[in-house]
């Protein structure tokens, strides 16, 4: 505001100075040819007429006059003329101003507009978040019941068929599937909202790595492999997110390269943990890289009838990571597979 006040006054002083300049060149106008014409006729008067007695003088006189005359009616004409083009500049100016002043005008009524927009469209984020949020607590609950009960039943191996078996156990993978959905939601909300319970602290990440392997128990060998630096220390982590970033990179790694190794690597150097996981798969164009850790980004959206996942999972381990004090990076080019880099610092101990 502060700066249209400052615009529209500019041009209001110059155009102020203008008419005021107008004001003064009309005074001059006859002002000068009066004052100029009166100076010569008196020169004349006392300088030519009142001690001449020839017929010279007295043709001087009258040169002098008609010099007198013709210089008062170009001064009065070059006042006029000024006056003209300053006229010109003022309507100039005041169209100028006018014109200023509707764009101004129109320009504050869209900034307006577009702020209520943002206004409206930032309370419905909020309402979706809520929702969102209601809705993957209500669900948390009942997917707790169902796989719970869903263990109690595949505990019982000698009342099961191989074929009931193999459809709980397909139920079970399933739930357990939607339930980290849930989570995901879940976690996601409490980082946009800043109430994340994350509790930094020494973080055993050899026992992470052991804990994420241990949730893909049906691969075959060689599909997921682990190397543990020895004597690796502590990270200075939150052991359950740490937990979930090195799940969400896996589960990718096993889904976009499902005929490919995947091999995680832990180490430490320079006061930081690092843990990487690669894949041998299709590797991701350096054009993709960077919005791969953007919410609901995916690097090919018509996957997603063969390969499940939201667009969440990237996004939640760079958030997590960036909470923990760490980074994550990408290293991949198209066609040679794909590494994930999780740098933690670590714990030095007290």
């Amino acid at each position: 505001k502060n700066d249209e006040t400052s615009a529209t006054k500019a041009p209001d002083k110059a155009i102020a100075n203008a008419r005021l300049w107008q004001r003064w060149l009309r005074w001059m106008a006859w002002l000068l040819p009066v004052l100029i014409s009166l100076s010569v006729y008196a020169y004349v008067w006392y300088a030519l007429v009142v001690p001449g007695d020839t017929i010279a003088e007295l043709k001087e006189a009258n040169v002098t006059l008609l010099i007198g005359a013709a210089a008062s009616l170009i001064v009065g004409i070059f006042i006029y003329q000024i006056q003209i083009v300053l006229a010109q500049q003022v309507a100039t100016s005041a169209e100028l101003e006018k014109k200023v002043q509707e764009r101004t005008r129109s320009i504050t009524e869209v900034m307006m507009k577009l702020d209520e927009q943002n206004k409206a469209l930032l309370a419905l984020d909020k309402q979706k978040s809520e929702f969102v949020t209601l809705v993957s607590h209500e669900l948390r609950a009942p997917l707790t019941n169902i796989n719970g009960g869903l263990e109690l039943l595949l505990s019982r191996e000698q009342d099961l068929s191989p074929r009931t078996r193999t459809t709980l156990n397909l139920v079970s993978a399933e739930a357990q599937r939607l339930t980290r959905f849930v989570e995901t939601i879940l976690d996601v909300s409490a980082m946009e909202s800043g109430q994340l319970p994350v509790v930094i602290g020494p973080a055993p990440v050899a026992a992470a790595i052991r804990h994420v392997v241990g949730q893909f128990p049906n691969l075959p060998p060689g599909r997921l492999t682990t190397e543990v630096e020895a004597d690796l220390p502590l990270a200075l982590a939150d052991e359950h997110y740490l937990q979930s970033v090195l799940f969400h990179l896996v589960d990718n790694a096993l889904k976009y390269a499902p005929d490919s190794p995947v091999r995680v690597v832990a180490r430490a150097g320079n006061g930081l943990v690092e843990i990487r996981v690669t894949d041998r798969g299709a590797g991701v164009p350096l054009t993709a890289a960077a919005r791969l850790f953007d919410k609901f980004e995916r690097l090919d959206v018509q996957d997603s009838q063969s390969v499940y996942g939201y667009g969440l999972g990237l996004y939640m381990c760079k958030r997590i990571v960036q909470a923990l004090n760490g980074d994550i990076a990408l290293e991949s080019a198209e066609g040679q597979g794909a590494t994930f880099v999780v740098q933690i610092p670590a714990w030095i101990g007290e």
